[in-house]
């Protein structure tokens, strides 16, 4: 059945609500069918924004936890309650393949979670992105790069090479440009990125590519933050998560096998 997504955003957040108070209630998935018949799946502003906590699981209460112990188990003794338990590592879950949709206005979005996962292990990064031409375009760029200099093994070294499109709105637009783009490639050069760039009038397209094997293609490119004012005091200036973002898609595409 289709219908639109923002009644049915106040039908989910009831029954998200429901479920949270009665187990027992069954399960339904909110979503509906675009133009082309497609299915796209409906999420609340506090699941986008909160996800860690939204979809955090139910503890075990202590009564749970007694019941597990079977008639005729031995009791543990003192020595083993106080031995330290030794940490199971837990495997890292599969990284989402498939399109998500970001709602206007929220917040708790960053490279931290919608890209660097993607990177991690990579040698060799594409980015291409035709307006990369801004101050801010180039701060969306420069925290990314910055991002992955944080997140490798410092042995280690990325190539990461810019494709993107000249301003050719003036010849001063241009030289702001070429100077943004120089900053970052000599800001990086002592952090283990080789970071590249180069003009290409001709794209249009915007997606992150590696020697991994991962295609991300970028709806709106970088470009995803509402307004941030360039004030060292402010902590949307300084950390992305504090900011609001523009309504933006991201696909997630393996081209490899793992």
């Amino acid at each position: 059945m289709s219908f639109s997504a923002c009644p049915s955003r106040g039908r989910k957040r009831v029954k998200d609500q429901i479920l949270r108070m009665d187990s027992t209630m069954a399960d339904v998935k909110f979503g509906y069918s675009d133009t082309p018949g497609a299915w796209r799946a409906v999420t609340t502003l506090e699941e986008d924004e909160y996800p860690a906590y939204f979809h955090q699981p139910a503890s075990a209460s202590d009564e749970d936890a007694e019941s597990s112990v079977h008639p005729g188990q031995p009791a543990l003794d003192a020595e083993s309650l106080l031995a330290p338990e030794t940490p199971v590592p837990e495997a890292a879950p599969p990284l989402f393949r498939g399109h998500r949709e970001f709602q206007e206005n929220p917040r708790g979005v960053s490279d931290e979670t919608l890209l660097l996962p993607y990177l991690k292990g990579s040698g060799q990064i594409t980015i291409t992105d035709p307006y990369i031409r801004l101050f801010h375009q180039a701060r969306n760029l420069m925290e990314l790069v910055a991002g992955l200099a944080k997140s490798k093994d410092p042995a280690d070294e990325i190539r990461v090479s810019l494709v993107t499109s000249p301003n050719d709105e003036s010849p001063e637009k241009r030289q702001k440009q070429s100077e943004f783009l120089a900053s970052i490639e000599d800001g990086e050069a002592g952090a283990g990125i080789a970071f590249e760039y180069r003009f290409d009038s001709a794209i249009h397209d915007r997606s992150v590519t590696t020697d991994t094997g991962w295609r991300i293609v970028l709806g709106r490119g970088l470009d995803i933050f509402q307004y941030v004012p360039n004030d060292v005091f402010d902590l949307s200036s300084r950390l992305q998560k504090f900011r609001q973002v523009k309504a933006f898609g991201l696909t997630y595409l393996r081209e490899s096998s793992d």
